[in-house]
């Protein structure tokens, strides 16, 4: 087990030193929320640093290379590469807050970069018998004998940039975004100590992931001293689905990991699409929103959050293909009750807040 402990140890001391640093360079040149970036979701208003991401993800990097457990291959490039790309991009955007049109940009060569560096998907489970080819429609360079599957290469794009945009989005209210992550990282290096998967590399990259997650929700759980900014965000929907494609294609069990942001981000995409809004614009109609304001406190909305994922996460250690399938159906219900209950309370507010004025 120190394979796995050491880069845990390495990330989670990174982590909190990293953190240190930046929140002083922040205080130092006045790098603060309000003042740098304004949003339609900001429900924060004081002085605390955008750039948690910054720590994390070269606390995450920093622990791959100092554990020196795991060889470097040319997809491990392409994570590394790609990481620091969306660092980039990130610590950019919050300075600026730049327009959608380049979120998506990044976001794209990112997932470029990963599949160059030759992540593949060659099939999907299919839960009712068999599996759905990915690798029949093949492109390949006459330099290096380089072949890309046409359709396996779509998924990984797609995939990917859901999983960004799923965890920007998450990362509404103080510990969300972290707490799922850390709940998916822990799901995953679990899986990787499966014999079927058996992916020691797997499990070191997921427990740096943990142990940089660890680190940082110490300084974002409300009220929080430092935000993940987009460039936390973004890494984590980036790692974790990546991590999930490395796993075997394990994406029945990062849809249960992930199911209550993604049906969230579902719904609200198809709220502004009625509406006429642009789908990337930021607004509060979120499931962790709209519990905010119907009187849940932020710590329970995390707690409730974190509980329903980490359930459906567990689940999907042990259940087979159809059965996550109907875990994901119960999972749909779920949603649709708390967006419910939401509502209700909401209403509820609203007439004693009329009645009392």
């Amino acid at each position: 087990m120190f394979l796995y402990l050491k880069p845990f140890l390495i990330a989670l001391a990174l982590v909190f030193l990293f953190i240190f640093l930046i929140r002083h360079l922040s205080a130092k040149y006045n790098l603060f929320g309000p003042s740098v970036r304004e949003d339609r979701r900001r429900i924060h208003f004081g002085n605390v640093s955008r750039f948690g991401g910054v720590a994390l993800i070269f606390a995450f990097l920093s622990a791959i290379f100092l554990s020196g457990d795991i060889v470097i291959e040319k997809t491990h490039l392409g994570l590394i590469f790609a990481s620091l790309l969306l660092l980039f991009y990130g610590v950019w955007d919050d300075l600026k807050n730049l327009k959608a049109k380049y979120q998506f940009a990044f976001q794209a060569l990112a997932a470029m970069i990963l599949i160059g560096a030759g992540v593949r998907v060659d099939y999907i489970t299919n839960p009712f018998g068999g599996a759905v080819r990915l690798d029949q429609w093949q492109v390949c360079s006459d330099a290096g004998g380089i072949c890309f599957s046409v359709l396996g290469s779509l998924f990984i794009f797609i995939w990917l940039i859901g999983m960004m945009n799923v965890m920007n989005w998450l990362d509404g209210i103080d510990g969300l975004a972290a707490g799922i992550g850390l709940i998916g990282s822990v799901i995953l290096f679990l899986l990787s100590l499966n014999p079927d998967v058996n992916q020691p590399p797997l499990g070191i990259l997921a427990a740096a992931l943990a142990g940089v997650l660890i680190g940082f929700l110490v300084f974002n759980f409300h009220p929080a001293k430092v935000f993940l900014g987009t460039s936390g965000s973004i890494f984590l929907g980036f790692m974790l689905g990546s991590l999930a494609i490395f796993s075997g294609g394990k994406i029945a069990t990062a849809l249960l990991i992930m199911g209550l942001p993604i049906l969230d981000a579902l719904w609200v995409i198809w709220q502004r699409f009625k509406s006429g809004s642009s789908i990337f614009q930021a607004d509060k109609r979120h499931l962790h929103h709209k519990l905010l304001e119907s009187g849940f406190s932020q710590n329970q909305i995390v707690g409730l959050f974190a509980f329903t994922s980490g359930v459906f996460a567990v689940s999907a250690l042990f259940l087979q293909s159809r059965g996550k399938i109907v875990a994901l159906l119960l999972l749909l219900v779920v949603v649709i009750l708390l967006a419910k209950l939401s509502l209700v309370l909401s209403g509820l507010m609203a007439r004693k807040s009329s009645g009392e004025t």
